[in-house]
C-alpha cells in the first residue's frame, strides 16, 4: 500500500485498522489511509508531517523506527503476492474476531503452537487452503450444533398437514383471504393474489419465463400506473414497496 496507495480504492480489498494487531501497524496504516483519503500522495514526508501533529502516535512511530521500517518494507514488497497476503490477513481478522467474542478457535488455528513443527505446518497449510466463507461456516456450524443440543424446543412443534383442514376451508368461505394482485388473471385465480405469510413456489424448465413472470409481478405490485397499448397509461391500484432479488441475471437482463 505504501508503494501503491491506489490499492485503497480497489473495492475488492476492504482493509481497516482492526485488521492489524500491533498499534505500530495500525498507526502506519491509519496514516496512509487518511493521507490518501485527502487526495494527497502517500510517501515518507507525508506520513512524517501527518504524525507530527499527533504526538502520541508519533512517539510510537519513532520508538519503532517507523521510517526504517517503511523503507525496508517498500524494498521487499512484491505486488504479485498482495492478494495472497490480503486474504491471509482477513482470515486472521475473522479468527481473532470470533475469539474476541468468546469463541475458542484454537482447534482450527492455534497461534501458540510453536514447538510442534509438523502440527504447525499442517494448520498453516489448512489456513492457506480454506476461504473466509469456509472458516465462518465451520465455526457457525459448531455454534448451531451447540444450540440444537442445549436449547430445548428450539424447532417448535409439529403437526399433520391435513389437521383441521375442513375448519380452515369453512373459515376461508366466510372470510376469504385476498392479496395484492399478481400479474395476470390465471395466477390470481390460483393464488388469490400475493397474500401475506404465504409462500409460492413456481417450477419450470430453463427459459420458460419464471424470472420474467416474477418481474411482471414486481412491476404490477409496485406501480400505481401501467402502460396499455390501446389506452395508454391506466391506473393500477396503490403501489406497494417491492424488492426483486436477482440471483442469476445481470443488470441488462433484468
Amino acid at each position: 500500500m505504501f508503494n501503491n496507495a491506489s490499492i485503497l480504492d480497489d473495492e475488492q480489498y476492504i482493509i481497516h485498522e482492526d485488521d492489524f494487531v500491533e498499534e505500530f501497524h495500525k498507526i502506519i496504516f491509519g496514516s496512509m489511509y487518511r493521507i490518501h483519503e485527502n487526495n494527497s500522495k502517500v510517501n515518507l514526508d507525508a506520513i512524517i508531517d501527518y504524525l507530527a501533529n499527533r504526538p502520541k502516535y508519533n512517539a510510537v512511530f519513532q520508538a519503532q523506527k517507523g521510517i526504517d521500517y517503511l523503507i525496508e518494507a517498500a524494498k521487499i514488497a512484491k505486488p504479485d503476492t498482495f492478494n495472497y497476503y490480503y486474504h491471509r490477513l482477513k482470515k486472521f481478522t475473522l479468527l481473532r474476531t470470533y475469539n474476541n467474542y468468546g469463541i475458542d478457535v484454537r482447534n482450527l488455528y492455534d497461534p501458540d503452537l510453536l514447538m510442534d513443527l509438523k502440527a504447525k505446518q499442517k494448520q498453516e497449510d489448512w489456513l492457506d487452503s480454506v476461504s473466509l466463507t469456509d472458516i465462518a461456516d465451520i465455526i457457525d456450524k459448531k455454534v448451531a450444533e451447540i444450540r440444537a443440543t442445549c436449547v430445548e424446543d428450539d424447532l417448535g412443534t409439529g403437526y399433520q398437514a391435513g389437521e383441521d383442514i375442513f375448519d380452515l376451508i369453512e373459515q376461508l368461505k366466510t372470510t376469504p383471504e385476498i392479496g395484492v394482485p399478481l400479474y395476470g388473471p390465471l395466477i390470481n385465480t390460483v393464488t388469490k393474489g400475493a397474500r401475506l405469510r404465504k409462500f409460492y413456489l413456481r417450477s419450470a424448465a430453463t427459459g420458460i419465463g419464471k424470472t420474467r413472470g416474477m418481474i411482471a409481478d414486481a412491476c404490477n405490485i409496485a406501480c400505481n400506473e401501467i402502460y396499455h397499448e390501446q389506452f395508454g397509461w391506466i391506473k393500477n391500484g396503490k403501489g406497494q414497496p417491492t424488492l426483486f432479488i436477482v440471483t442469476e441475471q445481470d443488470k441488462g437482463e433484468v
